[in-house]
């Protein structure tokens, strides 16, 4: 059985990263780079694993991107981030890997996903 502080923290770290992205991705609208970047073309993004120390850039392409948060609680992780004591992978790439949030850390993922 995992640690309860040790996964609360970990959840907190994903968020925050979750976080970072979706304010990357409002500056990027905001300053109107839509318009001008193709959507095709992958773009970097921050891995949005647990580790509070990672700095791993991940690359999706906006309809990827897209996908992930189309649920709050997915994340978006580098290749051999995967938790498994505390997420399902939904989608592997060679880019990047999808999780899913189980158990208690669902609940958090939803209670701070920015598009709620």
């Amino acid at each position: 059985m995992p640690d309860e502080g040790r996964t609360e923290r970990q959840a907190k770290n994903e968020a925050l990263f979750r976080s970072l992205n979706e304010r990357i991705r409002a500056v990027t609208a905001t300053l109107d780079f839509d318009a001008v970047v193709d959507a095709e073309v992958p773009e970097a993004y921050v891995c949005e694993c647990s580790d509070p120390t990672c700095t791993e850039r991940i690359t999706l392409t906006r309809e990827e991107y897209e996908a992930v948060r189309a649920s709050p609680i997915q994340f978006v992780v580098a290749p051999g981030h995967v938790e498994p004591e505390i997420e399902a992978v939904v989608t592997r790439t060679d880019r990047f890997v999808v999780v899913r949030k189980e158990a208690d850390e669902r609940e958090y993922a939803i209670a701070t996903d920015p598009r709620s």
